[in-house]
C-alpha cells in the first residue's frame, strides 16, 4: 500500500492531483480523515495517471464447446422471445388499428348529430318566429291601436 506522496511521484503530479482524484471518485476515509489508499484505490489512480504497472494487454482466451452451446441456447431462447413480442406487437397494432376506426366513426356520428340538432334549433325557431309575431301584433296598446 502507498502513500499518496508515494503515488504522487510515481505519477509525476502533485499530492493535491491525487487528493483532488480520490475526492472525485469518493475514495473513503479513515477515522482521521485520510484517505484509504488500498490496491485496487493504487492501481486505479496508476491507470488513470497512465502509470500502470501491469500493462500487459490480456490474451483472449480460447472458448470451450460448452460456451459456445450455452451461448447457441441463449441466442435460440433470445429468438423466441424477440418473436413472441412481434407477434404481441401485431396485435396491439390490430388493436390500435380497430380503435382508430372506431374513433373516426364515432367522431363522424357526433358531427353528424350535431348538424341535426343545428337543424332542428333553426327550423324551431323558424317556427316560433312566426308565432311570436302575430302575437305581439295582437297585443299593441291602446295608443298604438289608436294610430292604425
Amino acid at each position: 500500500m502507498s502513500t499518496i506522496k508515494e503515488l504522487a511521484e510515481t505519477c509525476g503530479v502533485s499530492e493535491q492531483a491525487i487528493r483532488k482524484w480520490c475526492a472525485r471518485n469518493q475514495v473513503a476515509k479513515d477515522v482521521a480523515q485520510r484517505y484509504i489508499i488500498d490496491k485496487a484505490t493504487e492501481t486505479a489512480i496508476l491507470r488513470h495517471y497512465g502509470k500502470d504497472e501491469g500493462n500487459q494487454v490480456a490474451q483472449p482466451t480460447e472458448t470451450s464447446c460448452e460456451t459456445n452451446e450455452t451461448m447457441k441456447e441463449i441466442i435460440e431462447m433470445l429468438r423466441k422471445e424477440l418473436e413472441a413480442k412481434d407477434k404481441q406487437i401485431e396485435s396491439l397494432q390490430s388493436s390500435l388499428d380497430h380503435t382508430t376506426a372506431a374513433l373516426v366513426s364515432a367522431q363522424e356520428s357526433i358531427k353528424a348529430a350535431q348538424l341535426l340538432q343545428a337543424n332542428s334549433e333553426q327550423k324551431l325557431k323558424m317556427i316560433e318566429k312566426p308565432a311570436e309575431e302575430a302575437e305581439s301584433q295582437g297585443r299593441k296598446h291602446w295608443w298604438q291601436r289608436w294610430r292604425d
